[in-house]
């Protein structure tokens, strides 16, 4: 009975929710119906209305998306970011990366990252203190004291102090050393006053001794043990510790390309350098650096040619930066020649000489020259330069002097052709420069014959037993405008710098008084007799100043292009160069 009630019960339950479920069926296909299909049409008749405010709904999100981006750009800017590894290329090979004994471009390069001087040189070119924090000298210009920061530590954490100083200094005087720098150092006592001291004691006199402060320092806790005479061997020159911003890590010495490898030094006094690692790289051929600069090997290549530039400028993600150099290119004519000792011949050369051609043909990358001083040192002077190009000019002088031109267009007196030789080097731009300086003097009947020699037999057999007519070659003069050693006449000696063999004695008196006295007003004075008197005997003649090209591929930041006085000098703001960037609000 129960059970048959049961089954009754459960059939009414299932009765119930299928009608419960047609109904609700029901209700929807009419909701449907009213709602939907039955709106459908009235819906097309208001499609374009409807178009219309999604169209405008579009536009003002749009113009809120670039409205914020505008702000974003306004609001915030792209600084450099920690990180990422720079790999520069270079010519030549790694032998000593001491600084007292770095000469080649690997080894320079090396040392200037690892190793800190008492003063370097900003963008401007202005002395600023490095490990010195302030400098003076006495009364008498000869004692120079100089204050050291207090809390610069070496790579492998001893405290750095003057004793350092004191140690590079007497290392570099010491014969046995055999130091390039030795010559500067003669006769200066060096001394530590206290911990963070020193003093430097000259001869004489010597306005520009500050700007001999700027090479590296040398640890005395790892090296005055060693014998002076061993320290040119010993193993610290190519495992070195110093205190600059990067810290050597390790040497990777290949038969065509050797590396040095370089990581941040996280406690550098002046801030800590944004790239992680810094690696030079050493190629044995110019022309396999360029290449592995072209395929994204590296971050820079350095000491481009001038015929290489455009193809590096043409690349995407590249630049070169100019960094032009205070050194200048000069035509030495040797005042002792035959020929040459004939001021009047020498006069005609200098308004002969075509320099806007050379520009041309150095496609505009290099500065003229145009004194034996640069624009921008102290003394130099614009209405005291070498006259500008002038043909007239030049064919005036020499028919007064009594040279005729033949029918071959080279001129002659008497028995004698005006013929002059120049000698060079075969490297570089001085092929392109000299055949500029053939034609423009030939077009005044000077006939000229150029020799290039092997860059190796050029110094020995040339450059240091003055064995030339006339020698092309570049001279490096540094920020100072001290020229004592190119110009005066006790340097017109074998071995000497003075390669025009020039000698006046009204100028050694002022390249004498300019080196001595410390008052600007007054070396001015000294160095506009000096240049009076240079223009007047046209002892060479000026060109132009040579630039170290610089190449850089991605997105690298803080290089920035200034005059440097050696190429070097282009790490003077190392620690502000980076390869990462990030997105950062800005100072309003």
């Amino acid at each position: 009975m129960n059970k048959n009630r049961t089954k009754l019960f459960f059939r009414k339950r299932i009765r119930k929710t299928k009608q419960n479920a047609e109904v609700v069926q029901e209700a929807t296909v009419n909701t449907v119906d009213k709602h939907v299909v039955r709106r459908w049409g009235k819906l097309r008749d208001v499609r374009r209305f409807v178009i219309g405010w999604l169209a405008l709904v579009l536009i003002l999100s749009l113009g809120v998306w670039l409205q914020g981006a505008n702000l974003k750009a306004y609001y915030s800017e792209e600084t450099p970011a920690y990180g990422g590894t720079y790999f520069e290329g270079l010519t030549g090979k790694f032998t000593s990366l001491n600084p007292i004994f770095a000469v080649s471009s690997a080894d320079s390069s090396v040392a200037k990252l690892t190793f800190s001087s008492l003063l370097k040189y900003d963008n401007q070119n202005e002395l600023v203190g490095d490990l010195a924090t302030a400098w003076s000298v006495d009364k008498d210009e000869v004692v120079y004291t100089v204050i050291l920061r207090d809390d610069v530590y070496w790579h492998d954490g001893e405290k750095f102090t003057a004793d350092d100083v004191v140690f590079t200094y007497q290392a570099i005087q010491q014969p046995e050393t055999k130091s390039p720098l030795a010559d500067s150092w003669k006769g200066i006592e060096i001394q530590a006053v206290d911990d963070y001291t020193v003093s430097f004691s000259l001869p004489n006199p010597y306005t520009p001794f500050l700007h001999s402060l700027t090479n590296g320092i040398i640890p005395r806790h790892l090296l005055s043990e060693v014998p002076y005479s061993e320290l040119r061997s010993n193993k610290f020159n190519l495992e070195p510790i110093g205190s600059g911003p990067f810290v050597f890590d390790r040497l990777i010495i290949g038969d065509e390309i050797s590396q040095a490898i370089l990581v941040r030094n996280e406690n550098y006094y002046a801030g800590t350098p944004y790239l992680k690692e810094f690696v030079v790289e050493a190629y044995s051929d110019h022309e396999q650096m360029l290449n592995a600069f072209k395929k994204g090997e590296l971050s820079a290549a350095t000491a481009l040619r001038t015929f290489e530039l455009e193809s590096i400028n043409e690349m995407k993600s590249s630049n070169v930066v100019n960094f032009p150099l205070f050194n200048q290119v000069f035509i030495f004519l040797n005042n002792s020649d035959p020929l040459l000792k004939d001021s009047e011949i020498r006069r005609a050369l200098s308004y002969a000489t075509d320099r806007r051609a050379v520009f041309a043909a150095l496609d505009s990358n290099y500065p003229i020259s145009d004194s034996s001083l640069i624009r921008g040192q102290l003394g130099y002077d614009d209405q005291l330069t070498q006259p500008k190009h002038d043909a007239g000019k030049a064919n005036e002088i020499l028919d007064k002097a009594g040279w005729k031109k033949g029918e071959d267009g080279i001129r002659t007196k008497g028995d004698q052709r005006l013929e002059i030789n120049i000698v060079s080097q075969g490297s570089d731009e001085y092929p392109i420069v000299l055949s500029e300086i053939q034609k423009s003097w030939g077009e005044v009947g000077i006939a000229t014959t150029l020799d290039f020699i092997d860059e190796q037999d050029f110094t020995s057999n040339n450059v240091a037993p003055h064995n030339y007519q006339a020698l092309a070659f570049g001279i490096t003069q540094g920020v100072s405008p001290d020229v004592f050693v190119y110009w005066h006449s006790s340097q017109a000696v074998k071995n000497g710098f003075n390669f025009s063999n020039y000698k006046s004695a009204k100028s050694d008196i002022a390249l004498e008084a300019g080196r001595t006295r410390s008052d600007p007003g007054l070396r001015e004075e000294k160095y506009k007799t000096f240049l009076e008197e240079w223009i007047n005997d046209n002892p060479a003649i000026a060109l132009y100043r040579p630039v170290f090209n610089y190449a850089l591929r991605g997105s690298i930041k803080g290089v920035i292009p200034h005059d440097i006085s050696t190429p070097i000098d282009r790490f003077n703001n190392v620690v502000d160069w980076s390869k990462n960037t990030e997105l950062t609000d800005k100072e309003l």
